[in-house]
């Protein structure tokens, strides 16, 4: 297994969405993403990667994870360069660590300066360099002291299979997305509180001070019924459900609604 550097320059790529695919990573939800690996053909699948911020600060490492599938030609991720045909080398990738660099702590930039991490060109304009073994073993000693998991680590809220797809495709992520969303989880918080809508757990009673208004958020509509225009509604479309009713739900397809989870409770 071989390691790759990946970047990410917010002047070039203006990543709207890293604070709600984090908190997903954090929350032990399976996130795969499709990143441009220049022109690199030799990423293969199980390969390991790291990705680092450049161009604007703070400058660093911000995420990590495995090659889902090792580099492939596509359309350039560049609408005005795609339109004149030109073509880049992607890789998909799953994230096992994604840090949010307006909220979190990223290794910075300045340590990659110290021995022996100054043997790897990080600031290089080409995604997709090949990080030697020996650097790699001391960068994720460092790298585990920064990305350390705040947040809960539950097993995953859906299937692998259940797909949504933005920005025509080169985005690829593997997570209740809209229910992920941090400011209709927020409303619909705030409208129908933290407690369990189906078996009423409610977990900062339960087990204390420590989980405290933790809790899922359930979008009542299918993904696979949501088109690219869809608006969500917090008070009719999202309600707050425990990751136990949560994984009962989704433990078919299509899904169980609601009301046949608390029926399935009833007749306990």
């Amino acid at each position: 297994m071989a390691t790759y550097l990946l970047t990410w320059n917010p002047k070039r790529f203006y990543w709207d969405d890293i604070g709600d695919m984090s908190d997903a990573v954090q929350n032990g939800s399976t996130v795969i993403d499709t990143w441009s690996c220049s022109k690199s053909k030799a990423i293969q699948i199980n390969d390991r990667f790291f990705l680092i911020r450049l161009g604007v600060q703070p400058k660093g490492v911000v995420g990590s994870g495995i090659v889902m599938r090792g580099s492939y030609d596509g359309p350039h991720w560049e609408d005005e360069r795609a339109e004149q045909g030109e073509t880049c080398r992607f890789v998909d990738i799953k994230f096992d660590r994604l840090l949010d660099p307006l909220q979190d702590t990223i290794l910075s930039r300045d340590l990659l300066r110290l021995p022996p991490f100054n043997k790897v060109h990080w600031d290089t304009q080409a995604s997709g360099i090949r990080i030697s073994d020996d650097v790699v073993a001391e960068l994720e000693l460092l790298w585990s002291s920064y990305s350390e998991v705040s947040k809960f680590t539950l097993p995953d809220e859906v299937s692998l299979e259940e797909e949504v797809f933005h920005e025509g495709a080169l985005r690829q992520i593997v997570v209740n997305a809209f229910e992920r969303n941090s400011a209709a989880r927020q409303k619909c918080i705030e409208i129908h509180g933290t407690k369990c809508s189906i078996c009423t757990i409610e977990f900062g009673l339960f087990y204390g001070d420590a989980v405290d208004g933790y809790i899922h958020v359930h979008h009542l509509k299918p993904l696979s019924e949501i088109g690219e225009t869809y608006t969500v509604n917090p008070a009719e479309d999202l309600i707050p459900i425990c990751p136990n009713c949560h994984a009962v739900i989704h433990s078919k397809k299509p899904p169980y609604t609601p009301e046949e989870v608390r029926a399935m409770i009833s007749q306990r």
